[in-house]
């Protein structure tokens, strides 16, 4: 579980770095963006999550 609560920070990192405004994630990894559809069609967001996919 250490290891995805590690991987879920990175991402939220990875996300910020790249103009997404990510909250952090919860003690067991979960990251909240709520009800946000749009962030979903959010270029900045998909490309940013891709991005660090590929990096890792």
């Amino acid at each position: 579980m250490a290891a995805y609560v590690n991987a879920q920070r990175e991402w939220v990192t990875y996300l910020r770095e790249n103009g997404v405004d990510a909250p952090d994630p919860d003690a067991e990894g979960q990251v909240d963006f709520g009800d946000n559809a749009a962030l979903k069609k959010n270029t900045k967001f998909l490309d940013a999550s891709e991005n660090c996919v590929l990096k890792g």
